[in-house]
């Protein structure tokens, strides 16, 4: 019985690691490249965040209607569903709806609250909150 040369087996041995080598180094290649892209998108989402904030304006009542302006103090604007107000720590719906309602950065919008009652005032913008407590 024969068997492979020692020279053979050598080089087998040898273009093995290579290869097993080789694949290693584009499987972590690629998971870095992945890695990578995913925390910038991140850090882009975040930014983009921060600079979507708000202010309230003016807030007040009329009989059982509170109404408010919101302004878009950020470099970003404001874009649908992004705002959610509160009253009293509930989740309130708007006229305009803040779901359907964009605001531009530096403008200015009026919503109201039907049936309402006094309270903590709370708007909700992906940079943070503002509070203003309302007296009907």
């Amino acid at each position: 019985m024969k068997g492979i040369s020692a020279v053979l087996a050598t080089v087998l041995i040898v273009v093995i690691t290579v290869a097993i080598i080789g694949m290693a180094y584009g499987w972590a290649t690629g998971m870095f490249e992945m890695v990578g892209d995913t925390s910038e998108e991140n850090v882009a989402g975040v930014t983009d965040n921060m600079l979507k904030s708000v202010q309230i304006v003016t807030a007040g009542c009329i009989g059982e209607t509170i109404t408010f302006s919101v302004r878009a103090t950020g470099t970003k604007d404001i874009e649908a569903g992004e705002l959610s107000v509160f009253l009293e720590n509930e989740m309130q719906t708007t006229s305009p709806d803040t779901a359907t309602t964009e605001i531009t950065s530096g403008i200015t919008q009026e919503f109201t609250i039907s049936n309402a009652v006094s309270g903590s005032l709370k708007v909700s913008a992906p940079a943070g909150s503002v509070e203003e407590d309302v007296t009907c």
